[in-house]
Order: C-alpha cells, then structure tokens, then sequence
C-alpha cells in the first residue's frame, strides 16, 4: 500500500496568522494564530521532518519554538532570550541537531532536543 504524503505551503503574515496552502489554487486550507502574533520566520529541519518558527512579538518579545505542523501548536518552546528585540531575530538549524538564533549582537545555540540555550557567542561588536 503506497503512503500517500501531502505537501503544504505554509505563510506567515504581519497579523500573526500562519496559513497552510496546498497546489490547487483553492485557498489556505488552515489558519493557525502565530507564536508572538506578529513577525516570525519559519524553517524546516534540514531533514524536513521537524518545523521551527522563530521572530519578534509587538512587544518585542523574541521567541523560538517547534511547531506541530499537523496539529497547528506549539510543540516546544525554547528558552534563552532575555531583551526585547527591535527586529524579527533571525535563526537556522544545522545537521538536524542544533538552533541558531541571533539577538543582540550575540548567537545563541541550543540543541533541538533540549529547551534549554546551550551556549552563547561573545557579543559581535558591529561598526
């Protein structure tokens, strides 16, 4: 018996909605509220088998979380920032085990596996 695997297009808006969109020209097929409702990037593992989505709340709360793509939830939510951002904080993910993320002229890593920052770089001094 063939598995039958269906690919979506997810989108993100600055009203803080992610939307789910299939080839078909029909429309989204879900809409999910966004972590922070408001900027975020999304970014599937390099494995494509996990999604993370990372940004900046109006507030300027950063955040960095993996999303349940099926379910439209939170599955975890790292922990690590501690200033308000005035910009989406940007991230990656490399070998399907660790998370960058920058903020405030830092990068943070965690592993995947972990919600806890694993370490942090020296600040980056910018001229």
């Amino acid at each position: 018996m063939a598995k039958l695997v269906v690919q979506f297009v997810y989108s993100l808006a600055i009203d803080g909605k992610i939307k789910a969109w299939l080839y078909d020209n029909i429309g989204s097929r879900v809409d999910y509220d966004a972590p922070g409702n408001w900027c975020s990037t999304m970014l599937y593992s390099s494995d494509g088998s996990r999604l993370f989505c990372c940004g900046t709340s109006r507030e300027g709360d950063s955040f960095l979380v993996e999303w349940n793509d099926l379910e439209g939830v939170i599955k975890r939510t790292y922990v690590g920032f501690q200033k308000k951002s005035i910009g989406v904080v940007q991230f990656d993910t490399t070998q399907n085990h660790f998370l960058a993320a920058g903020e405030e002229n830092q990068i943070k890593f965690w592993d995947m596996d972990n919600v806890n920052m694993l370490t942090v770089s020296p600040t980056i001094e910018i001229q």
